[in-house]
């Protein structure tokens, strides 16, 4: 699993497969492998040449954890996603959520 940080958060994701970038963003109270990995998504479409990307959300699984209601808003939210993508060099991605 790589990390990188987001407006100072640490954000855990993991990269599979090789194709046309997917993102893929879990739901609340869950995790990238339980909502994408241990239910089968990222290996099928892996398999189905996709660059699969997961990552866990600010305060959830291995990303950094806030204490502030303020660092949840989907502002921030919207702001990893594109972090991540930028930090992986991604200009554009499909989305999946």
């Amino acid at each position: 699993m790589g990390e990188f940080t987001s407006s100072g958060v640490p954000i855990a994701y993991e990269v599979a497969g090789e194709g046309r970038p997917i993102l893929l963003i879990h739901g609340f109270s869950a995790t990238a492998h339980d909502n994408w990995e241990r239910t089968g998504w990222v290996q099928a479409l892996a398999r189905a040449r996709f660059k699969v990307i997961t990552y866990d959300l600010r305060g959830h699984g291995k990303s950094g954890k806030l204490h502030d209601p303020a660092d949840y808003g989907h502002a921030k939210h919207a702001a990893d996603a594109l972090a991540l993508l930028d930090h992986l060099g991604i200009a554009e991605a499909d989305l999946m959520g």
